[in-house]
């Protein structure tokens, strides 16, 4: 951005949208006509149900109130921290190249570790433990991350501090979305088959819808609230969806 300034990376920007645009317009696979199951000819013969019924199909099969609110509130104080703490460090520590490659390459780098190394990881620990022991460690990253809010130095030390809790938090945040969604099918597959495409649909929208309203409301409460205050509230909302695992009567499908 230094180099180009903010017009020509938009506009090469735009060309990498309109260039994945255009191959997602000429793939012939996503012209294909969708096949005819059973179980559509049998939804077909029947009728679609009403709204409030599908509804209240949706929410009795079992675990899924849980995961409803688990998706909507697990996301929230670590995405205020992750969106709100570059800009804090805009403020006082680095430039606008320093942040661009330590949150936008490095960090966003670590996400995808995090999220490559859940597969892995689920197949020799449980779904339950792994959820626990990261929600556990991401609150562990929050406080560090809340502690760094304190300090005003410049120095080398407290740089790498900060960038440590950004890989931090972006690894872990990685491999909870992973965990997430794998807790997601699990609790799909216990629908019926005919809704479970639906039900499905309905988790992972609620999913996005609660990453997406607090990030909306994240620059105001910084605002209105301050840093330190908003941090706080991060990490009390961070603490309660933890709190929230670890009472959880059942997750992927495993009892307590």
């Amino acid at each position: 951005m230094d180099a180009v300034g903010w017009g020509p990376l938009f506009a090469v920007l735009g060309c990498v949208y309109a260039a994945v645009t255009l191959c997602a317009w000429r793939n012939p696979e996503l012209d294909a006509a969708p096949s005819q199951g059973p179980d559509r000819e049998r939804r077909g013969q029947g009728g679609g149900p009403y709204p409030w019924r599908l509804w209240r199909e949706l929410l009795a099969v079992p675990s899924t109130v849980w995961t409803v609110v688990f998706v909507l509130t697990y996301k929230l104080g670590e995405q205020g921290a992750v969106t709100m703490f570059p800009l804090f460090l805009l403020d006082h520590h680095m430039t606008a190249a320093e942040l661009g490659f330590w949150n936008s390459v490095v960090a966003m780098g670590f996400s995808i570790l995090g999220s490559s190394l859940g597969g892995p990881l689920l197949s020799k620990y449980s779904v339950r433990s792994l959820m626990r022991n990261t929600f556990v460690l991401r609150l562990v990253s929050m406080a560090f991350q809340t502690c760094l809010l304190g300090f005003r130095s410049h120095s080398v030390l407290i740089k790498g501090a900060a960038v440590l809790s950004l890989i931090a938090q972006h690894f872990l945040g990685g491999l909870i979305t992973t965990l997430t969604f794998t807790t997601m099918m699990h609790c799909t597959q216990r629908a019926e088959e005919r809704m479970q495409a639906t039900h499905y649909s309905f988790l992972a929208t609620l999913e996005v819808l609660g990453k997406l309203c607090f990030s909306v409301l994240a620059g105001w409460v910084v605002d209105w609230a301050g840093f330190q205050a908003s941090f706080l509230l991060f990490l009390f909302l961070s603490a309660a969806a933890t709190l929230h695992v670890w009472n959880a009567a059942e997750i992927g499908g495993q009892r307590k």
